[in-house]
């Protein structure tokens, strides 16, 4: 990169970030990420959680949904992958050291079981144009707005006991 690299990239991922923002904002089920007004992201990892029971799919759980609709959506085109699925204390350097228990961060392990991250590290949405970022957009609204097909019967609540 030459002498305005840097500064072109952050250009570019603000403004296409902040468009992906505005676009998903509102679907039910998924919440973007939150950056304050008076500070900026690099977005290197572009986290969406993921919320069933807004969709009246409470009965399904979190790493079901999360998973269908990681599947749905890559195969819809859109680059998506789960980043980590345990808290960084479940790794092994952790517990080789001892005196970590995962079980001690449950809102991490929630947010975990209940998100999935757009594009892919070796694919950062930073760097992803802008038509990319409007095609990911409006995939993600489509596949979103039909949780029974990518759910299939996972879709359908258990039977209430007579």
């Amino acid at each position: 990169l030459g002498e305005q690299g840097p500064v072109e990239v952050v250009v570019i991922d603000e403004h296409g970030l902040r468009f992906l923002d505005e676009a998903l904002d509102g679907i039910p089920g998924m919440t973007t990420p939150f950056v304050p007004n008076d500070r900026t992201s690099s977005y290197y990892h572009y986290r969406v959680r993921l919320d069933p029971s807004a969709l009246g799919l409470g009965h399904v759980p979190p790493t079901v949904f999360r998973d269908a609709l990681g599947q749905a959506l890559l195969a819809a085109g859109v680059g998506c992958e789960l980043w980590h699925t345990q808290p960084a204390p479940a790794f092994p350097v952790f517990q080789e050291r001892g005196g970590y228990d995962p079980a001690d961060y449950p809102e991490a392990i929630a947010m975990l079981d209940s998100s999935l991250v757009i594009c892919e590290a070796r694919y950062p949405i930073f760097l992803q144009s802008q038509e990319l970022i409007e095609q990911y957009a409006e995939m993600i609204r489509s596949v979103v707005a039909d949780p029974e097909r990518f759910l299939g019967a996972a879709a359908v609540p258990p039977p209430v006991p007579a």
